[in-house]
C-alpha cells in the first residue's frame, strides 16, 4: 500500500504570502499546456491555476495539474465538509493536491477558509471561531462525486479534542464501513497523532473500505 507523504505537504501560516511554481496542466481531452499555480494565503486560501502569471483558468475544463519542481499532482474535485450535524453541504470545484494514492481512497490537501471549528469534551460539542488559515484534509473515495474534508489542522498548538471520535460520528450515515472502523482499538492503535498528523489516517480509512 502507498504511503502518504508525511509532514512535507502542509501549506498553514498566518502571514499572507504567494508562491508560484511552473506547472504542465492536462487540459479535458488531453491537450498539455504549460502553466503556473499560484498558493495564495489570504482569509480566501486558494490554489490559483493560470496559463499566464495573472491570469486564472476555469477549472472545470482541468484533467490534472502536475508541478515540474517535485512532479506534485493537483486535481480539481468537488467536495463535502464532513460534520457531525447532518448537513453536508456541496462546495464548488476546488484544486487539492493528492498526497495519498491507495485502492479505495485518494487522500489531499487543500487549504481551509475561516470556519467555526467543532471541539469535542466530556460536557459536549462547541464552535471555535477560527480566523487564521489552515491545512484541510480530504479523503476521496473512487468512483464517488465528492471529496470529503475529515479534518482541519491549525497552525500553532490549537488542537480539535478527540478527532476520532468526531470522525466516527460524522461519517455514520454516508459511509458507515468507516464510521465502524473508525471506533475500533485497531484504528486507533494506528493513528496514534492523528491530531498533529491527519494524513496517517488515509491508509487506514483505505483498509476500511476492504471490510
Amino acid at each position: 500500500m502507498t504511503k502518504p507523504d508525511i509532514g512535507i505537504n502542509t501549506y498553514a501560516k498566518t502571514e499572507k504570502t504567494e508562491k508560484i511554481d511552473d506547472v504542465e496542466i492536462y487540459l479535458k481531452g488531453g491537450e498539455k499546456i504549460p502553466g503556473y499555480l499560484k498558493l495564495k494565503r489570504d482569509y480566501k486560501p486558494a490554489f490559483i491555476l493560470s496559463n499566464t502569471t495573472n491570469g486564472e483558468i476555469d477549472l472545470n475544463t482541468i484533467d490534472s495539474v502536475i508541478t515540474k519542481t517535485d512532479s506534485a499532482v493537483f486535481l480539481p474535485l468537488k467536495w463535502i465538509e464532513l460534520s457531525e450535524i447532518p448537513l453536508y453541504k456541496e462546495y464548488d470545484i476546488t484544486l487539492l493536491r493528492r498526497i495519498y494514492k491507495g485502492k479505495n481512497i485518494d487522500g489531499y490537501l487543500g487549504l481551509s477558509e475561516k470556519i467555526n471549528v467543532p471541539v469535542h469534551t466530556g460536557s459536549g460539542t462547541y464552535y471555535y471561531n477560527n480566523p487564521t488559515i489552515g491545512d484541510k484534509y480530504y479523503y476521496y473515495v473512487k468512483e464517488e462525486d465528492f471529496a470529503y474534508a475529515y479534518f482541519i489542522k491549525l497552525p500553532g498548538n490549537f488542537i480539535t479534542v478527540n478527532p476520532t471520535g468526531s470522525i466516527k460520528r460524522a461519517t455514520k450515515k454516508i459511509h458507515p464501513k468507516l464510521s465502524e472502523y473508525v471506533a475500533t482499538k485497531e484504528f486507533k492503535e494506528a493513528t496514534k497523532g492523528l491530531a498533529k498528523n491527519p494524513e496517517i489516517a488515509l491508509p487506514e480509512f483505505d483498509k476500511a473500505f476492504d471490510k
